[in-house]
């Protein structure tokens, strides 16, 4: 039988497929890929960001999980980056202690420390400096950073903690940012992933891994970006993300040139798999709808990146490049929660009824707009003033009657206030007041130097 050339080339690419005749991947293609990639650094260099040392990490850990960082004492920096989330949240956005949400969407901080600036738009150049932001945020854990240093002061473990690790002065705002960075920063990919198996030669990727490999690194052209070991290169870009993200300044708000307008930080793809949602706005909502948007070239943008054009990927380059994403992703042993230092019995009322006052404020701000996020507040405080009532202050009989009492009223008056919220009520602000007064005078009862301040 004569065959022609076109047979002998189909019969030829049958040949080299698998047992579906999908086209098996060409071991050059993949090397040149991973070279591509990498571009000869080090796929286990560790981060170059200051020093750090593992009592400071040791110590940063326990602050990481401290609800207490807060200034109602109800959430800690692993609220927002949790790690079994890929150390992000998973939501399309956070919910603001204010009311409403965040802007933007929580990113992981996975491999944080070998990163130059930090944010969606970089506005913080250290990652010391990036710790203390959220925290400081009213929005977000709304504690003022010399009102932390004063209630962690008042927990004896922190305070022997900080004293020797860091020595004299102990807890200060220099302390609380080293430590917090240091544990940060060691929060690393194991670089165990299929990807890093099969560059290793431990373990080949799957056929699809790599033929989604192939197309990273070419026709998807995803390596214009997403480069080096964390798969970012930590630039600024306007990729056509959705219209509600576009109201957004991003990069433009700190350095603002018009390239920069509506761009935002390339995140790096490591356990990308686990962080849905995606986009600075959060609207994104999986692997499959972010490929789907680079393959139609992004959303229209008066500022879109010119590395951003269509892609015209076929349905199965799709489902392969998704499959080579998600070999991105590591298996990490379980994060380690250290016991919290607890507080003296009797100073740690302080930041207890500090905390309930300051979610007094935020009710304020919410109470004319959002009564129904006012209500959640309030029911939350009840909640909050319940937990109290289990640690009861040491001192003379007298001061304990004092505090019951000062507490009692403070559990009434949150009540009356939630229901009278909760009713649309005329009289809401009334109630609330007499709450303020109520939670006042039982924190001036163990604060003499009085009112909790606002800020």
């Amino acid at each position: 039988m004569i065959l022609t050339a076109a047979r002998v080339v189909l019969f030829a690419a049958l040949a080299h497929a698998g047992p579906s005749g999908v086209q098996k991947p060409d071991s050059t293609a993949v090397q040149s890929a991973i070279n591509e990639i990498l571009g000869g650094e080090d796929l286990y260099a560790a981060p170059q960001a200051g020093e750090r040392h593992a009592d400071w990490i040791d110590l940063g850990r326990k602050l990481f999980f401290d609800p207490r960082l807060s200034s109602d004492n109800t959430m800690s920096c692993a609220t927002c980056h949790h790690p079994g989330l890929g150390w992000a949240d998973g939501r399309e956005k956070t919910p603001s202690r204010m009311g409403g949400m965040l802007k933007r969407n929580t990113p992981s901080i996975l491999n944080t420390g070998s990163q130059p600036v930090f944010f969606w738009d970089g506005r913080s150049r250290s990652l010391e400096e990036q710790v203390l932001g959220p925290i400081e945020n009213i929005n977000e854990m709304g504690q003022n950073i010399e009102e932390l240093v004063y209630k962690l002061n008042s927990f004896p473990g922190y305070v022997h903690d900080f004293f020797k690790v860091f020595g004299a002065p102990g807890i200060t705002r220099e302390t609380l940012a080293k430590s917090l960075s240091a544990f940060t920063a060691s929060v690393r990919s194991p670089r165990n992933s299929p990807f890093d198996l099969h560059v290793t030669k431990r373990k080949e990727m799957r056929d699809d891994q790599q033929r989604g490999l192939i197309l990273f690194a070419g026709k998807a052209r995803c390596v214009k970006c997403h480069r080096g070991p964390d798969f970012t290169d930590n630039g600024f870009h306007n990729v056509g993300t959705p219209a509600e993200g576009t109201r957004d300044p991003g990069r433009y708000a700190v350095l603002p040139l018009p390239s920069m307008r509506n761009a935002f930080k390339t995140p790096g793809l490591r356990d990308a798999a686990l962080t849905a949602p995606y986009g600075h706005a959060g609207n994104i909502p999986d692997l499959r709808g972010i490929v789907e948007l680079y393959n139609r070239g992004g959303e229209k943008s008066e500022n879109l990146s010119p590395d951003i054009t269509p892609l015209n990927l076929e349905p199965s380059e799709i489902n392969d490049l998704i499959a080579f994403l998600k070999a991105l992703t590591s298996t990490h042993e379980p994060a380690k929660i250290p016991p919290m230092p607890a507080a003296a019995a009797y100073t740690s009322l302080q930041p207890i009824m500090g905390g309930a006052l300051q979610r007094l404020y935020a009710i304020d701000e919410t109470l004319k707009t959002e009564p129904a996020a006012a209500a959640v507040h309030l029911r939350v405080l009840v909640e909050h003033l319940s937990e109290v009532g289990h640690f009861p202050p040491e001192g003379s009989k007298e001061e304990r009657r004092q505090f019951t009492f000062f507490l009692n009223n403070a559990r009434a008056s949150a009540r009356k206030a939630a229901e009278a919220v909760e009713r649309k009520s005329s009289d809401s602000p009334a109630k609330i007041e007499i709450l303020r007064n109520s939670c006042n005078d039982c924190h001036r009862s163990f604060r003499p130097d009085g009112e909790y301040p606002f800020h």
